[in-house]
């Protein structure tokens, strides 16, 4: 029987506001030539589980004294591309121009309890594909593994914010008196205002004032109501849709729209 001894070496795990729980399971770190070369030759094993990426180590000696061997004779740092299995990763999350590059040595970095937050910088280079790079230093494992322990890392990405656009047509000519959009949070809509759309509809459009962050699980809830300035209050369109992330526009560098059509 083939006995192992593996070793815990870090975790690193992916917190991201746009999902539940804030738990991200759509990245992935692929270690470049090198560090896939070191895995092979000393039996690294990688886990990932729920937004969270294990490495562990199998050696018959200290775990201490192999890291400090490929230190010296490998290279000093393990590097990975992050990339994501979700094509609209992009569109949800509030990302610099050019991919992010996160080093554990960084001095931009900051500590919460025994994780060390890793603070991206913008610019990475990046080999053909991949939201930015991961450099993990070999002194941050050794400083753990001494007291066997391992090192704990976590990255955070936050959901971006867009202004919900609402085009009501109304192609059945309902007589809807002083239309508003009403919720139950704080957000107002501006409107409505007569508009044509792309494909010639005449259509209500109501934005709301303010940019609202995107979120897989619905955090805001609308109606389309009449009779908002003091006339009976009727509820036209019970929960209007939430944006679909695919048809997010952009209208400069820094706004974003949602657009969504209703049709009654």
């Amino acid at each position: 029987m083939i006995k192992t001894n593996f070793n815990q070496l870090f975790q690193i795990e992916v917190f991201h506001s746009y999902f539940e729980k804030n738990i991200c399971s759509c990245l992935q770190f692929v270690p470049s030539e090198v560090t896939s070369q070191i895995f092979n030759r000393f039996s690294f094993q990688v886990r990932t589980i729920a937004g969270r990426t294990e490495l562990y180590i199998n050696s018959n000696i200290s775990t201490e004294a192999l890291i400090s061997y490929i230190g010296k004779n490998c290279q000093p740092f393990l590097d990975f591309t992050i990339i994501s299995n979700d094509p609209q990763f992009g569109l949800y999350t509030e990302l610099p121009a050019g991919a992010l590059y996160y080093d554990t040595l960084s001095t931009d970095n900051f500590r919460q309890g025994d994780v060390l937050q890793l603070k991206g910088q913008s610019g990475a280079p990046v080999m053909d594909y991949g939201l930015g790079r991961l450099r993990v230093d070999l002194k941050d494992l050794l400083q753990y593994c001494k007291t066997g322990d391992f090192s704990r890392f976590s990255i955070c990405y936050q959901a971006r914010a867009s202004q919900w656009q609402y085009y009501i047509i109304n192609k059945s000519a309902a007589i809807i008196v002083d239309p508003a959009i009403a919720g139950k949070s704080e957000t107002r809509f501006a409107g409505p205002e007569q508009i044509l759309t792309a494909t010639g509809h005449s259509a209500m459009l109501f934005t709301s004032t303010a940019a609202l962050l995107l979120s897989e699980v619905p955090s805001y809830r609308f109606d389309l109501v009449s009779g908002a300035t003091g006339t009976a209050l009727k509820t036209i369109v019970k929960g209007l849709p939430i944006p679909d992330v695919s048809k997010l526009r952009r209208y400069d560098k820094q706004q974003f729209f949602s657009p969504m059509y209703i049709y009654i």
